[in-house]
């Protein structure tokens, strides 16, 4: 093989980086950083590689060109461990404040390499002594070189194994382990790579192969997401790996022996020969598979934990036993690490109304999930599985079996479109309730009687764990409907009382002033027809009679109108009240924040505040939870009150409106600087009417809305107190209840 074949050869190792570059770069990395630092080592790891060509470049070429391309091209090796550093940080999103230091001395490393390759700079610092060994410029260099290639390599890979094992979830641990198998095969190249022979590039060309091994893993790593578990493949490969070293070995020496003993027994008959060798190698290739396959079993055992108690003592079972979805797949992953196949579904069986059984796909590992699929009741595939103690049944069964051969055509069509292998059920006493079905194992062994076994053993224990699951989700369901109704009745109760509450205060308010004026009316109409009696008798004087009988008529007028006025006044105030009570029959709630309902009060009152120069001061934190209301009527509650505060305080004074959360009630206080309440009326602010005042009625319109704001309040579960200190101000509180989430 001459020059250039070796060199066309050779030069297939950068071309792989570079391939692997640009799919990367086409298939897409999730996170643009990591693509851009990968694409980088990649590019790196091709332009160390393609220094090995300087070996086969020939004599026709400057001996300095392949001289500077080697002496780049290690530089460019010990660059892709500090690259990697970068890479991993990224992949595994560390905090820089934790590889800071690490990418500084790795870097200074990396410079210093620079600084000393003689092959770059013309200088020579002598030989010198240390610990009594002579030591050259050339063992500085080469020590400083080889420490810049491992430090950030071993800084990685021990930044990774902590994340690995310290990883929260399952499929982030099973890509960290494929990530730090990367890192020990790029280790592993790199290791035959620093082996320097000049003019035999043998130990970097296979350092080389290693690291595109580990950079395909990289790559693929980079590009989906999703891989088989590690565990398993890894089991799966080293068995394989052991299988065929040992059949080689062992091939080997059975080979020896056929050429050694054979001949000397032949006596100089080749065609016998050649027979015997033949039948005797095949007759011992047979016999040496099967014992490797044994070894290997014995040697590398599959985790085959039988048991119900195993199943049930696990702990991603146990956190899952209200989540039917999630419970099935990790049955089906338990499967797949123990039996080693390659996918499967739990089907999950429903009896309608018609005698028929819906087959709905709950969970699916290594394949999308099917669509839905009817079979009758009376189909074989059915009753067989409902046979004890069978329960299992494999797809060449329905193939080839007599007995299947009434299943409809339609249910055929199904089975073969779902692509299984094996079929387990899922029985909850004598009801069938699912189908565990498999698809065929990654060796392409079939299933075997022990493998029949323990999924027997197992799926009773899944059908048990995934009814009891069905069973809580529903409970779920219901309970969070229940709380839902609850919470609606318990509002309505609330609403319903304070509307109670409202009528019965409105009655013994409104009953006593509707009744005074009509009493003094009567009282006046009876002094008049009195006054008319005694008035009779004195005929003769008629002219005087005339007279005073015109002026008590007029003085009777006078005081129906004003008995009239005084009735009218409760009158158009009932009318007032029946009108905002007939807005509050319905309230709608929903999660409200406290400080849009006290924006929308500000804004409406601004106007009103600048026009009697009162500061309103909102302190209410923006951090207060929400709490369940109707935003309209809270809106209007808070509007009394500042309203109220506004409209008896003082010129030039403030209210300021605070808020905080005490035990499991939101408090919302509103404080003015006005002149304040006597105590002794305190009770009375929640009256519309507050009696009489030398004979006359009066109305109090701000007790009107601190009325409605008691009831809004009130509807909604809550409270308003009120404290006042006559001279100096009044403070309104409304106490709000959190629901109980918060």
């Amino acid at each position: 093989m001459n020059l250039t074949q070796q060199f066309l050869i050779v030069l297939i190792l950068p071309l792989s980086f570079v391939g692997m570059a640009i799919y990367s770069g086409w298939k897409g990395v999730y996170r643009p950083r990591i693509r851009l630092y990968w694409l980088f080592s990649l590019l790196v790891a091709a332009l160390w590689a393609s220094s090995l060509l300087g070996v086969y470049v020939g004599m026709t070429i400057p001996v300095a060109i392949p001289f500077t391309w080697q002496t780049l091209g290690r530089h460019a090796l010990s660059l892709l461990s500090l690259l990697l550093l970068l890479t991993t940080t990224v992949y595994l999103m560390v905090p820089a404040a934790q590889y800071r230091l690490t990418l500084a001395v790795s870097s200074l490393l990396w410079i210093a390499a620079l600084a000393l390759d003689p092959a770059i700079w013309a200088y020579d610092l002598g030989q010198y002594t240390i610990t009594g060994q002579q030591v050259s410029h050339f063992d500085l260099w080469a020590a400083v070189w080889v420490a810049a290639w491992f430090v950030p390599l071993l800084a990685t890979w021990l930044l990774t194994r902590h994340a690995y094992l310290n990883a929260p979830g399952v499929i982030y641990r099973n890509q960290l382990a494929y990530w730090l198998l990367m890192l020990v095969l790029f280790g592993l190249g790199g290791g035959f790579a620093l082996v320097q022979q000049p003019g035999q590039p043998f130990w970097q060309e296979l350092g080389c192969l290693i690291q595109i091994v580990a950079a395909l893993l990289g790559t693929t790593l980079m590009t989906r997401s999703q891989l088989p578990d590690f565990r398993l493949a890894s089991r799966q490969l080293t068995g394989r790996l052991a299988g065929a070293v040992i059949i080689f070995g062992f091939s080997l020496l059975a080979l020896l022996l056929l050429t050694e003993l054979i001949p000397a027994r032949a006596a100089g008959n080749t065609t016998l020969y050649l027979i015997i060798s033949a039948t005797a190698f095949v007759l011992l290739f047979m016999l040496l598979n099967r014992l490797a396959h044994r070894l290997v079993n014995r040697w590398l055992p599959p985790p085959l934990p039988y048991g119900q108690l195993t199943f049930f003592t696990r702990p991603d079972i146990q956190e899952r036993l209200d989540q039917p979805v999630v419970l099935a797949e990790v049955t089906l992953t338990h499967v797949q690490e123990t039996l080693t196949t390659k996918n499967g579904r739990i089907y999950l069986l429903h009896a309608d109304n018609a005698g028929v059984l819906q087959a709905y796909t709950l969970a699916a590992l290594g394949i999308p999930p099917a669509e839905s699929a009817a079979f009758s009741i009376d189909s074989p595939f059915i009753h067989y599985l409902q046979q004890e103690p069978a329960g299992w049944l494999a797809q060449y069964d329905i193939d080839a079996l007599p007995a299947f051969s009434t299943l409809p055509s339609e249910e055929q069509a199904v089975l073969s479109g779902w692509q299984h292998e094996l079929y387990m059920a899922l029985r909850t006493g004598e009801l069938l309730t699912g189908i565990l079905a498999l698809g065929p194992k990654q060796s392409g062994e079939p299933y075997k009687d022990s493998d029949i076994a323990w999924l027997s053993e197992l799926c009773g224990s899944a059908a048990l764990l995934l009814a009891q699951a069905q069973q809580l989700a529903k409970l779920r369901t219901t309970t969070s409907e229940f709380r839902t109704d609850n919470g609606l009745l318990r509002r309505q109760n609330q609403q319903l009382s304070a509307l109670q509450r409202l009528h019965h205060r409105f009655v013994n308010m409104i009953t006593p002033e509707l009744r005074r004026p009509l009493v003094q009316i009567t009282n006046r109409v009876r002094l008049a027809e009195a006054a008319q009696a005694q008035a009779a008798p004195a005929s003769s004087d008629v002219p005087e009679t005339a007279t005073a009988q015109t002026a008590e008529t007029t003085i009777s007028w006078e005081m129906w109108e004003e008995e009239l006025t005084a009735l009218r006044l409760p009158v158009e105030s009932l009318v007032a009240i029946a009108s905002r009570l007939q807005k509050q029959q319905s309230f709608t709630f929903a999660p409200v924040r406290i400080n849009d309902v006290l924006y929308q009060v500000e804004r409406d009152l601004a106007n009103m505040a600048g026009a009697r120069r009162v500061t309103i001061m909102d302190n209410v934190p923006t951090y207060l939870p929400e709490v369940e209301a109707d935003e309209i009527r809270l809106v209007e509650a808070f509007r009394s009150l500042v309203h109220n505060a506004i409209k008896f305080n003082k010129i030039g004074g403030s209210v300021q409106i605070s808020g905080d959360v005490r035990a499991s009630e939101m408090v919302i206080q509103v404080a003015d600087t006005g002149v304040g309440i006597p105590q002794d009326r305190l009770p009375a602010i929640w009256e519309a009417y507050q009696g009489q005042d030398n004979n006359r009625f009066r109305s109090t319109t701000p007790s009107l809305g601190l009325l409605f704001a008691r009831f809004i309040v009130e509807a909604h579960g809550g409270r308003i107190e009120v404290s006042s200190e006559y001279g100096e101000g009044s403070t309104f509180s409304v106490c709000l209840p959190l629901s109980s989430d918060e």
